[in-house]
């Protein structure tokens, strides 16, 4: 059997400095205080280093407010990347991947952090409103666009599809347009898809050095499709769904199902494939397995099921009104026949009108649900005057999209006529500001 070693510090051992310095009539939890303090100062580095890293950012900055050790401390921890992606991880698991993706130059996960930890700031913003890739005729006219790595912003007009230097604004040097009329169009690190007017579905395998020519791939009868960093999902007029794996090097679509309802949009969310049916039911892959996750009745709130099988976005607002009214639901008073468009990003919404305003509003949850109409908007803003020939075009907005800076974020936006960049920059004035912008 071990023996004690008394002179080793035991589960009530306390510096004798602290109990020197106390009163005898001191009460025991002021004692139990001091001595907690007093024991912090003996604790190692390391220790003390061990304890810090588990706090979430604004406990570490109040941290260093406690002394020159802790600030040091404190510093250190701040220093390391790996402690802003876990927090950028936990906090922002929805965006942070794709939102670190969009930057150009790619941002450190400390300023991507604090980027993102700043939208509840945005009323305070201040903002510069920059146009750029106008349309001149109607094979010019903008359908869409997308925000690419390597900063690059494509730009889908219905004759071709201009890509642009997401910093300068310009057409981009080292991507060439891609011509022709698409009903829609995307890409990745590894193909190019577009869905003709003709229904037909097209998949260009990206040249690399395993690729040294670029395969293409057709499929016919595809009403729809969603891209995700390594497959693609299509549906035909059937209502079959496929799926394909962009990472093997022939491309084949394997049959995954066959639905019974009219298939109306597909969205992934959470590594899950999510169908939405004119039937308004919502259903989600499982294991292979096609299983009904939600029917939207008039007495729940479809617009919170929607956004939590993320749906927002590829929503027909028209289908949706038909819906409120075929079913006689209550609903907000709002201008609800008025919406072409309701993205999700993190907490932050943008909703755009037919009328070419667009609202941005912030954590509009009430009670666990989705409540945006009974919000009041954090930003707003009017483009629904165009000086342009015809004047009577109608700028409704066509879609809306984020990048991070640093100190602040770039919302680009897409109307009919022109592209809209609106770059938001916060002023940091307060210690506790300045310590998490500039935390070297």
């Amino acid at each position: 059997m071990a023996e004690k070693f008394c002179g080793a510090p035991g589960p009530s051992w306390r510096p004798a400095e602290a109990l020197a310095e106390r009163p005898v009539e001191a009460p025991e939890e002021a004692l139990d205080e001091e001595c907690t303090e007093m024991y912090f100062q003996y604790l190692p580095t390391e220790i003390v280093e061990h304890i810090l890293k588990f706090l979430q950012p604004k406990k570490l900055v109040q941290c260093r407010l406690v002394c020159t050790r802790w600030m040091d401390i404190a510093n250190y921890i701040m220093r390391n990347q790996t402690y802003w992606l876990k927090h950028c991880k936990r906090e922002f698991k929805n965006i942070y991947e794709t939102a670190q993706e969009k930057t150009y130059p790619v941002l450190e996960w400390s300023d991507l952090y604090r980027s993102l930890s700043t939208w509840n700031l945005l009323q305070g913003a201040s903002d510069t409103i920059t146009e750029f890739s106008h349309s001149s005729y109607r094979a010019q006219d903008l359908r869409h666009f997308k925000i690419l790595p390597n900063g690059i912003i494509a730009v889908h007009r219905i004759g071709s599809v201009i890509f642009y230097d997401i910093n300068t604004l310009r057409e981009s040097t080292t991507r060439r347009c891609i011509v022709g009329r698409f009903q829609r169009y995307s890409e990745n690190d590894k193909c190019i898809i577009t869905l003709g007017l003709e229904m037909q579905l097209h998949i260009i395998k990206k040249v690399d050095e395993e690729n040294l020519e670029p395969n293409s791939y057709s499929y016919e009868n595809v009403k729809l499709f969603v891209l995700t960093k390594n497959t693609l999902y299509f549906v035909n007029f059937l209502n079959d769904i496929f799926f394909c794996d962009l990472c093997s090097e022939n491309i084949i679509a394997n049959n995954l199902t066959h639905m019974d309802d009219e298939v109306m949009h597909m969205s992934f969310c959470d590594g899950t494939l999510n169908i939405l049916t004119h039937q308004r039911r919502i259903y989600s892959l499982v294991k292979d397995r096609i299983i009904l996750k939600v029917i939207l009745y008039r007495n729940n709130n479809m617009l919170h099921d929607l956004n939590r099988y993320n749906f927002l976005k590829y929503m027909d607002w028209q289908v949706f009104y038909n819906w409120i009214v075929g079913m006689q639901a209550i609903f907000p008073n709002a201008p609800l026949r008025d919406v072409v468009l309701m993205k999700s990003y993190g907490k932050a919404y943008f909703v755009g009108f037919y009328d070419g305003i667009l609202h941005i509003y912030y954590s509009i949850l009430h009670l666990n649900e989705f409540n945006i109409f009974k919000r009041r908007p954090v930003k707003q803003y009017n483009f629904g005057e165009y000086s342009g020939n015809p004047p009577e075009t109608i700028n409704r907005i066509l879609n809306v999209d984020v990048v991070e800076k640093a100190f602040g974020h770039i919302v680009f936006v897409a109307l009919p006529k022109n592209m809209v960049c609106i770059k938001l920059t916060h002023n940091f004035e307060t210690e506790l500001s300045q310590v998490v912008t500039d935390n070297d």
